[in-house]
C-alpha cells in the first residue's frame, strides 16, 4: 500500500513542479525579459496588477492542499486495496508500437480537451457551479499564466480526474504520459498568457480556426462567461458558442499599433 502512495504522491509532486516551471518560465519571459517588445500584443493593455500573480500561486496551493492531495491519497488506497483497477504501464515501446505510443498522446489530450469544453459549459458555468466552483478561477480576470491552476478544489479534483482517467483504460508508456501532460500543460498556460502569441487572419483561417488562442480563453475570463468554454479544440465555433467579437479582439490585438499602448 505505502508502495501505491508513494508512486501517486510522487506523480503528484512532479505536476506541481511543472506548473511553477512551465507558468514560472512563460510569466518571467513575457511579464519580464519581453513585456516591453511585445507591450502591443498584451490583450488587456494596462499592466497586470502586481499581486495578480502572487494571489493565483495562492489560489492553486489551495486548490492542491484541499483538492488534489486528497484525491490522489483516495486513488493511491483504492488502487492498492484493489477496488479499482490498476494503471495500465508498459515500458518497451516494441510491445505496442510507435504508432501506438502516439496514439495515446492524442488520445489522452482529446479526452480531457473534450472534458474541459463539457464541464466548462454545463457544470462549471450553471448557475450553482459558477457561484459555489468555478468563480474561484474568474477572479483572474486579467489572467496570468498562473492562472491556469488557480481553482476550487473541487475543479482541480475533476481536472485530475481525466488527467488520468485514460491510464486506467488503455495501456501506456510512461514517456507517452510525461509528453501529453506536458502538451496539455502548455496549451493550459497559453490560454491565460495574456498576450496573443498567432499573427493577423489566425483566427478566421479555414484550418487555425479550430484551435483555441490566448485571446479566445481571455474573453472568457474578461468579458463573458457565457462563450469561449474551449481548451485547445474550437468546440465554441463548433457548438455555436463563441463570443461575437472574438474576431474583432483578437484582429485588434495582433494589429495595435505602439501609440494605442496603454501609458501608466
Amino acid at each position: 500500500m505505502a508502495g501505491f502512495t508513494m508512486d501517486y504522491l510522487g506523480a503528484f509532486g512532479s505536476a506541481i513542479k511543472d506548473y511553477f516551471i512551465f507558468c514560472g518560465i512563460a510569466f518571467v519571459v513575457f511579464y519580464f525579459l519581453l513585456r516591453r517588445p511585445l507591450a502591443n500584443r498584451k490583450i488587456t493593455p494596462k499592466p497586470t496588477e502586481p499581486k495578480a500573480p502572487l494571489l493565483e500561486i495562492g489560489r492553486t496551493i489551495v486548490a492542491n492542499l484541499l483538492g488534489k492531495v486528497p484525491f490522489v491519497l483516495v486513488l493511491a488506497y483504492l488502487v492498492g486495496a484493489g477496488w479499482i483497477p490498476r494503471k495500465q504501464i508498459y515500458t518497451h515501446i516494441a510491445d505496442h508500437s510507435w504508432f501506438y505510443f502516439g496514439l495515446t498522446i492524442v488520445f489522452d489530450f482529446l479526452v480531457f480537451d473534450l472534458w474541459f469544453y463539457l464541464s466548462h459549459r454545463f457544470l462549471l458555468h450553471s448557475r450553482w457551479g459558477y457561484k459555489h466552483i468555478h468563480i474561484v478561477h474568474h477572479r483572474s480576470v486579467d489572467p496570468t499564466p498562473f492562472a491556469r491552476n488557480s481553482l476550487h478544489p473541487l475543479e482541480g479534483v475533476g481536472n485530475s480526474m481525466f488527467h488520468i482517467l485514460p491510464v486506467f483504460l488503455i495501456p501506456h508508456h510512461p514517456m507517452a504520459i510525461v509528453i501529453s501532460a506536458s502538451l496539455q500543460g502548455l496549451v493550459g498556460v497559453m490560454d491565460h498568457l495574456g498576450f496573443e502569441i498567432f499573427w493577423p487572419g489566425f483566427s478566421r483561417h479555414w484550418l487555425s480556426r479550430y484551435f483555441v488562442t490566448p485571446v479566445h480563453h481571455h474573453l472568457h475570463h474578461s468579458r463573458s462567461v457565457k462563450t469561449n468554454f474551449s481548451f485547445f479544440i474550437n468546440y465554441d465555433l463548433i457548438f455555436g458558442t463563441q463570443s461575437p467579437e472574438y474576431h474583432e479582439v483578437f484582429e485588434k490585438t495582433v494589429n495595435r499599433r505602439s501609440a494605442e499602448i496603454w501609458q501608466p
